[in-house]
């Protein structure tokens, strides 16, 4: 799921790409790529921790962070 900017768009994805693996019936890695502003937050304004604390209980193998702001600010 990449470059999300909206943390409900974000699980949107998730469970899309949950139940599409099931269907599948394959088992392969889920990662997330959340985009963040220079504010640090999603564009819709959910924080980095608040974003970490809603995604975890789905199960995600990999979440990182897009490029959107740079290197300097995302560090």
């Amino acid at each position: 799921v990449e470059t999300t900017q909206d943390l409900l768009q974000t699980k949107a994805g998730i469970l899309g790409a949950r139940r599409a693996l099931e269907a599948l019936g394959s088992d392969l890695p889920l990662l997330v790529s959340l985009a963040f502003e220079t504010t640090g937050t999603m564009l819709l304004g959910s924080e980095i921790g608040a974003a970490l604390t809603a995604l975890e209980p789905l199960g995600v193998d990999l979440i990182g962070l897009n490029c959107s702001t740079g290197p300097a600010e995302m560090s």
